[in-house]
């Protein structure tokens, strides 16, 4: 059976090297434009067969033609043989993607980090939300998400952290319970034939600078995404960085892959930026260690070599 992985996110990417099967017929999908500079490292692996670059539609028109991609699929479903297992990424459907899951015999979800396990923007994410709205009354009548656990058959969840699931959203835990597998991705990239062929997609450079503290700047889309505007979010950042840096400490940033340019260069303060396209988690495989972490909200700062884990707060 071919395997398809359709991903969002370098977090993503991660558990796909992680999960894959050299030896199988295996197919990527790479569902943002922030994975588009991984391709040719990708191909010369030789592990995938095919490798697809897609975009979400940006039109009125585009997106929404996409509310007839569910009807689509059960359609194509009737004609096609199944003879994929496809793993998903929890963001919905698009044109590119729907003949993998017309032929799909097996589904299987990857988690999308802390979105996973907690609220978002007051429900749950949307392929784990019931409707609540009247506009999801309207999404339903159409099958919309069509990557949603109420009404799509999928055969396993692959989490970090199912125990925290049961504690966040335990309604949500029980309906998944027997589908649940544990994948703690901070333990599988430190296996050997995972190591080495993260190391080959990502490279690794020497963070690491001797003789001084260091603290992380780990940061999301929240401009782009709307939730904060950039002048109130650069001061809740210096509250907490200035200080660090008058007890010495070295700023390290990461910026999360969807973010826009660096907007951060104007916050005063000299930042050793790690680039976008390398996953936070890899840096355990350089032996590095923060004395401090600072985020909003990232799975990065499940790691052991964060010491101290600064939360933000945004309301």
């Amino acid at each position: 059976m071919k395997k398809v992985y359709r991903i969002n996110s370098v977090y993503h990417m991660l558990f796909v090297l992680c999960l894959i099967n050299r030896h199988e017929e295996n197919h990527l999908i790479l569902g943002h434009k922030s994975l588009f500079g991984l391709y040719d490292k990708l191909f010369n692996t030789g592990i995938f067969t095919t490798i697809t670059k897609i975009e979400y539609p940006k039109s009125y028109l585009g997106k929404g033609m996409r509310l007839f991609l569910p009807g689509l699929i059960k359609i194509l479903r009737l004609f096609v043989k199944k003879d994929t297992h496809i793993f998903t990424c929890p963001n919905d459907v698009e044109y590119k993607s729907l003949m993998p899951f017309a032929k799909a015999s097996k589904i299987s979800l990857i988690e999308d980090g802390v979105a996973c396990y907690s609220t978002f923007d007051g429900n749950n994410p949307l392929y784990m939300r019931r409707p609540l709205q009247a506009i999801d009354e309207i999404k339903r009548y159409f099958g919309l998400p069509y990557i949603n656990i109420y009404r799509l058959k999928i055969h396993k969840f692959y989490l970090t952290n199912p125990s925290l699931l049961k504690q966040n959203l335990p309604d949500i835990y029980s309906y998944l319970n027997d589908s649940i597998v544990v994948f703690d991705i901070n333990k599988e990239i430190l296996r050997d034939v995972n190591k080495k062929l993260i190391l080959d997609i990502f490279g690794m450079e020497s963070y690491v600078n001797k003789g001084k503290k260091m603290a992380i700047l780990l940061t999301q889309p929240l401009v782009e995404d709307n939730k904060i505007d950039l002048s109130t979010l650069l001061k809740k950042y210096l509250a907490i960085l200035e200080p660090l840096v008058d007890r010495g400490y070295s700023i390290y940033l990461k910026q999360h892959p969807r973010e826009v340019g660096n907007k951060y260069i104007v916050i005063g303060i000299d930042l050793i930026e790690i680039p976008k396209l390398i996953p936070f988690e890899v840096l355990a495989l350089s032996g590095i260690t923060f004395d401090v972490g600072i985020t909003y909200k990232s799975t990065a700062m499940s790691v052991d070599f964060i010491k101290e884990k600064i939360f933000i707060e945004i309301k």
